[in-house]
This record gives structure tokens, C-alpha cells and sequence, in this order.
């Protein structure tokens, strides 16, 4: 930590982008020093996110790290089937991956996709609602929203509430 903290380009794959220009985009983030890409993924067409995907894997080899963001776009059903498609590229996380307040859903994709992880949290309210998602082995990576939660309090309450936790 001592040259800062790491981060992640996030305007590599955004979802109106060519698969030309994200593979331009990855290759430009990668000579910029960044060891981390996000990829917006989403579509109706699995076959898309699948494509754009692995594209994007091809560029940058495989000791970068790619997160793909769904925005909660899918089925239970879609997410199972596309991201047992998308493990041959070796995500990082797959982020909101269906609705935010779908906890069976999120520990059935948990389970089904493993050793491929969950993010999620950007639209639970409170502490509780983290609790039961970890609980529940259905989220890996938390993320929280500081005016979603209600401000720094519950922000501050979530995080050490799951600070214990989340080593599973």
C-alpha cells in the first residue's frame, strides 16, 4: 500500500460500446498502469456479454483482473446459464447480478457459479440486509453505498457489523 491503494478502470466496457473500441479501451488502461478493468455485461443476448468478455480477456492475458457489472439485468435462470459461460474467462466478480433484494436468488448463483464470486450491495438500505446476504454465503465482495445505507452512521454501523464476517 505503499504507492496508494489499488483500483479499476471503470469506462473500459461500457454497454453501447463496440467490441472495437473495448478492446482499444482495455489496451489504454492497461499501458496507464491500471491491473484492473470493469466490463458493463447485461444484455438480452448472452451471447454478447459472453463475446465482449472474453474479448476483453484475450487482450489484457490473464493476470488482470476483470469485473463484469449486470446491473441487475438478469433472470435467476439467465444469470446461472450466462455465468457459467463467462467462467472460461475467469471474472473477478460478477456485480449485481439480478435484483437487489433477491436473496435466495443471489445464494442460488452463489453456489451454482462457484469458485466465480458475487459483488453486491450498492442498493441495500441498511446493515441487515448485508447481514443476511452474508450469512447466507450468497455475496463475496460488499459494496456499499453511503447515501443508500443513510449517510456515515449506518455506513459505519455496516462496516463493522461485517468487517467479522465477510472472511468466508
Amino acid at each position: 500500500m505503499d504507492d496508494g491503494y489499488p483500483g479499476y478502470d471503470t469506462s473500459v466496457g461500457w454497454f453501447q460500446y463496440s467490441d472495437e473500441q473495448i478492446r482499444e479501451n482495455a489496451r489504454r488502461a492497461i499501458a496507464a498502469g491500471f491491473v484492473a478493468l470493469k466490463l458493463k455485461v447485461g444484455s438480452q443476448d448472452s451471447s454478447r456479454d459472453v463475446r465482449r468478455a472474453c474479448r476483453i480477456r484475450e487482450v489484457v492475458g490473464p493476470e488482470v483482473k476483470i469485473m463484469l457489472d449486470v446491473n441487475q439485468q438478469w433472470t435467476l435462470p439467465q444469470a446461472v446459464r450466462t455465468c457459467l459461460q463467462l467462467a472460461e474467462m475467469s471474472p473477478y466478480w460478477i456485480e449485481e447480478p439480478t435484483h437487489p433484494d433477491d436473496l435466495l436468488a443471489h445464494q442460488t448463483l452463489a453456489r451454482t457459479i462457484a469458485p466465480v464470486q458475487i459483488a453486491a450491495g450498492e442498493h441495500f438500505p441498511n446493515r441487515v440486509i448485508f447481514k443476511n446476504f452474508i450469512q447466507a454465503r450468497a455475496v463475496h465482495f460488499l459494496q456499499v453505498d453511503c447515501t443508500r445505507v443513510g449517510g456515515v452512521s449506518e455506513l459505519t454501523r455496516t462496516a463493522k457489523h461485517c468487517s467479522f464476517t465477510i472472511r468466508w
